[in-house]
């Protein structure tokens, strides 16, 4: 969803649920069987804004978050929802873990003439 506050800032909402159509393929490459289809939901927030009331300068910032699902968390554990040998680093808390919802910041500058 879309908002223009004022004529140079336009808000920016987005939500989207994410799910993987087959996993068959990362069943697979995995070594892994049954991974669930579900990945989670996506949730973005976003402000663009115009300085010079045209597109040919814009900014964009925001923030995004994925609440991750069922079939995220089995791609990163095993079946028994320990972390695989290889890659215990990867899965401590202070690292990342599978189970907690991931963040990210974004930011963009668009030139165009």
């Amino acid at each position: 969803m879309d908002v223009e506050v004022t004529q140079r800032v336009k808000a920016v909402f987005n939500v989207n649920y994410l799910r993987f159509h087959r996993t068959e393929p990362l069943e697979y490459i995995l070594f892994q069987n049954r991974i669930r289809h579900d990945i989670g939901f996506d949730y973005s927030l976003g402000i663009a804004y115009r300085p010079l009331l045209i597109n040919n300068v814009t900014l964009t910032f925001g923030a995004a978050t994925l609440q991750t699902g069922r079939g995220f968390r089995d791609i990163f554990t095993d079946s028994s929802r320990n972390c695989p040998p290889g890659v215990g680093d990867f899965c401590q808390p202070d690292v990342i873990n599978p189970s907690k919802t991931l963040y990210s910041l974004f930011a963009q500058l668009k030139l165009v003439f």
